[in-house]
């Protein structure tokens, strides 16, 4: 009971400081460096002539020191881009079960593929650890893109990369990923004129971190959509390491195992991170979902997932971190129904997060959906002008989407009257509230 009563103040304190706007309370101080931290960054200097890879020095050099070490992150040098061999397949939507393999090295070249820069989208999916570019998800992601969009989509493989020795090694690699799909990028934006704002990143777990680096390298980006990104060694860092709303014009996210990674085993980001940030079923645990063995792996500090195998992490994992790009599919694919977030706000948030969802699921159902309050998962969310967190339920099995035909008519409805009167009103940024209040108060002090 103790413990349960402190992970509530725990997350009480970090969703208000997100609500302020202030850093994580919990983060490291840059002037605390721990023993195991002098060391890594020592051994990170004696490496610094191996982190500037030969024969690909237009990705950078990765040095092993802050922002990208610290006692939260304390995650090795990656491996060099020939190892990790990173592949990007290209399908359209003239073509869209023919692969087509991007050469990336030395130069890169898509001679004789069918992409076309004046398709109105250009999509990049991303898998995340211990998975590759061939797996189930992935394609029907992609299916499913291309059934609803004129589209070019790219899928990143970097399969032997994600899932080499352990979580800390894998989670580093992702810095040699984002380059080379920055790189990738900007290829297509400078030398074929593909215009940032068609572009439309997707990744999940470790994948929606390297989607963030490419979108940081690359101005103007469209949209960029996380499923469940990854937190160890993610939550509470500096905006340069990991996924935040300032990636692109439009982010969002779906949240589906925001249990604390220590002890509690859980891999998804706990705060909100997105323009619009969906916790379905609370985020925790997912609905027909088995909580992790706890008990069994006793974690104490992040460098023990160092002691794990990336294939052992999966599949204690993988139920609840996976439904996030599950549901997302479901909501593409599905003509009939639509999942429909209801807003929670920051205060909301808080305690939603540390109630694991129940009271957001409480809520739901008795909130009424307007255009402020509601915003729907999928291709449409952008188009409709709430922001903030939002609250989702399920059904436990396929099809997860619960049917709710009234509101989908109504919102439908409010959303067309909105548009034939021109109303050209900001989107509603649904964290006011209290909490919302209070930091307009202090914004407008400072």
């Amino acid at each position: 009971m103790k413990s349960c009563f402190k992970f509530i103040i725990f997350c009480a304190i970090i969703g208000v400081s997100y609500g302020f706007g202030i850093s994580n309370p919990f983060a490291k101080k840059d002037k605390s460096v721990t023993e195991t931290e002098s060391n890594a960054t020592t051994a990170g200097t004696i490496q610094q002539i191996k982190d500037c890879f030969e024969d690909y020095a237009e990705l950078g050099c990765f040095a092993n020191m802050a922002p990208w070490y610290s006692a939260f992150r304390p995650f090795p040098i990656p491996m060099s881009p020939k190892d990790i061999d990173a592949k990007i397949y290209l399908y359209t939507s003239k073509l869209p079960n023919e692969r087509y393999t991007v050469k990336l090295w030395k130069n890169i070249s898509i001679e004789g593929s069918d992409f076309d820069p004046k398709r109105p989208y250009t999509a990049f999916i991303t898998h995340g650890f211990s998975s590759n570019g061939n797996k189930s998800w992935v394609n029907d992601l992609k299916d499913a893109y291309l059934k609803n969009r004129e589209a070019n989509v790219f899928i990143v493989d970097w399969g032997k990369g994600a899932s080499v020795w352990n979580y800390l090694q894998v989670a580093a690699n992702t810095r040699v990923v984002g380059a080379e799909l920055k790189r990738f990028a900007k290829y297509l934006v400078d030398d074929w004129q593909l215009d940032p704002a068609h572009i439309h990143f997707m990744g999940h777990s470790l994948g929606a971190h390297i989607s963030a680096y490419a979108a940081k390298g690359v101005s103007g980006v469209g949209q960029l959509t996380a499923f469940d990104p990854a937190q160890p060694g993610f939550e509470g860092s500096p905006m340069d390491v990991r996924l935040t709303k300032n990636d692109a014009k439009f982010v969002d996210v779906i949240h589906t195992n925001i249990r604390p990674v220590i002890p509690l085993l859980g891999f998804g980001l706990i705060l909100p991170t997105g323009h619009i940030d969906y916790y379905m079923n609370g985020g925790a645990l997912q609905p027909g979902c088995v909580a992790p063995p706890i008990n069994e792996v006793n974690l104490t500090s992040i460098l023990d997932l160092g002691k794990i195998s990336v294939d052992v992490i999966s599949s204690w994992v993988a139920c609840s971190h996976g439904k996030s790009y599950e549901y997302y599919t479901e909501a593409l694919l599905s003509d009939n129904c639509t999942f429909w977030g209801h807003s929670t706000g920051y205060f909301g948030t808080a305690v939603d997060i540390a109630t694991f969802g129940k009271l957001g699921l409480v809520l739901e159902k008795f909130d009424k959906c307007t255009l402020d309050k509601c915003s729907p998962i999928g291709l449409e969310a952008e188009t409709y002008p709430a922001r903030g967190a939002f609250s989702i339920s399920t059904n436990t099995k396929s099809p997860y989407c619960e049917s709710k035909p009234k509101i989908d008519e109504q919102m439908r409805e409010l959303l067309q009257k909105r548009l034939l009167q021109g109303d050209n009103v900001e989107t509603k940024n649904n964290t006011k509230g209290t909490l919302g209040t209070l930091k307009d108060y202090f914004k407008s002090s400072s």
